[in-house]
């Protein structure tokens, strides 16, 4: 493939870890364009309880990407089936809980039951002639009683996203994409 060629990647994939599939499942749009990847990566999710106001979604790339400074949001949408669509919700709380050079994560800031889409978006330019085409992306789903989990986020350089409870209790479930 010539590298001025566009390249468009979307799908949903399975996930690993604790959290079921029928409860969440992942996608992604990665388009490229010459050295600049233009990508969504996204979650859907149907939680039973109202206490998704404490849960955190993130990515993070390999280290040949430069993520281009104000590019990163994150948006909220639920399930209206009166329309049959998704409709905006939030940007997520605005700033991401954790970023830095590989990537981020938000918090969802949602307090309802039902089917919820958090999406999360993201530009960055190749730092190489052949990058690592990868994003990872890791949903950590609070599962105390009143959403009281204390959750630290790390994005590392290795293409990691990983959360720990620092108290409470917290499920987790991600996917890595390659394009």
């Amino acid at each position: 493939m010539k590298d001025d060629e566009n390249v468009e990647f979307y799908s949903f994939e399975e996930h690993d870890e604790e959290l079921p599939e029928n409860d969440i499942t992942f996608g992604s749009f990665i388009y490229m364009s010459g050295n600049r990847m233009y990508g969504t990566v996204t979650a859907d999710w149907s939680w039973d309880r109202r206490d998704t106001f404490n849960d955190h979604f993130g990515y993070a790339l390999p280290n040949d990407w430069d993520i281009i400074e104000g590019t990163e949001s994150c948006r909220t949408y639920y399930w209206n089936p009166n329309q049959n669509r998704y409709d905006y919700v939030s940007k997520c709380g605005g700033l991401p809980v954790e970023a830095n050079m590989y990537g981020a994560a938000w918090k969802t800031h949602n307090d309802a039951v039902g089917e919820r889409r958090t999406r999360l978006y993201f530009d960055a330019n190749a730092m190489t002639t052949n990058p690592q085409r990868s994003v990872v992306v890791r949903y950590a789903h609070d599962d105390t009683s009143w959403g009281t989990a204390s959750v630290g986020v790390n994005i590392g350089l290795l293409l990691s996203v990983s959360y720990s409870a620092n108290s409470g209790s917290i499920k987790t479930a991600g996917t890595r994409f390659n394009f």
